[in-house]
Order: structure tokens, then sequence, then C-alpha cells
């Protein structure tokens, strides 16, 4: 699981390039330093299995999902996205749900993810005394 785990920080840290320049130089500062450390401690994990970089990666990637969870969830419950009938129907109104869709299912994943690398951290230094 850290692997893939890994692999899903380094597809969004690709996908940051993407919505890049957001609001603020700030948001754009911070949402690439989240990104970077997301993936880099990903794969310090999987390279050498130290249980500090495992635990920054999970804790990393599990709010990186709650923030995407959070938004798309924001997108399902905003009456002007998705609302009308007849007339006033929104016609991309299916567009965005299928945004917030794969949004929240990335999200999801991001999650689990991240607690599963969590989980894996604690089982290896109850494996091994000596870590940590």
């Amino acid at each position: 699981m850290p692997i893939l785990s890994a692999m899903l920080s380094t597809l969004l840290l690709l996908g940051l390039a993407l919505i890049l320049p957001l609001d603020t130089q700030f948001g754009t500062i911070f949402a690439t330093i989240v990104a970077v450390t997301a993936a880099l401690s990903g794969w310090l994990y999987v390279a050498t299995r130290r249980v500090a970089a495992g635990r920054v990666h999970g804790i990393v990637m599990a709010v990186i999902g709650c923030f995407g969870l959070l938004l798309s969830l924001g997108i399902r419950g905003d009456p002007s996205i998705s609302g009308g009938h007849g007339p006033d129907a929104n016609p991309t109104a299916g567009v965005f749900r299928a945004i917030d869709l794969g949004g929240a299912t990335i999200g999801a994943v991001a999650i689990l993810c991240g607690v599963l690398v969590i989980w894996n951290t604690f089982n290896a230094s109850r494996r091994n005394s000596t870590v940590a």
C-alpha cells in the first residue's frame, strides 16, 4: 500500500501543475509545498522504510484527502450548480456532478492511503521496537 500511496501523491503533484495558479500567491506556494512533501515523504518511506517519513506521508495524504472530499461535497450542495428544472436548469450540471464524483473518489482514496500508511508505520514500529 505505501507504493500506491506514493504514486497517488506523485499524480496529485503532477495534477497540481494543471490547476496552478490558485487565487493567491500564498495558496499556490502552500499547495506546492504540501504536494511536494507528500510525494517526497512517500517515496522516501517506500525506499527506506523510515517510520517518520511514513507517518508524515500518511498525515499529509489524509489531510489532502479530507480537503478534497470537503471541496467535492461543497460542489454537491451548491444549488447554483445543480439547481433548477426546466428552463432554469443548468445545462452543465451533469459535467459538474461528474467532476464532483471524481473529486470525492480521489479524496476518499487519498484518505484511505494516508490511514493505511499510518497503520503500516504503527505495525512496523510494533514489530521492531528500535524504530521510531
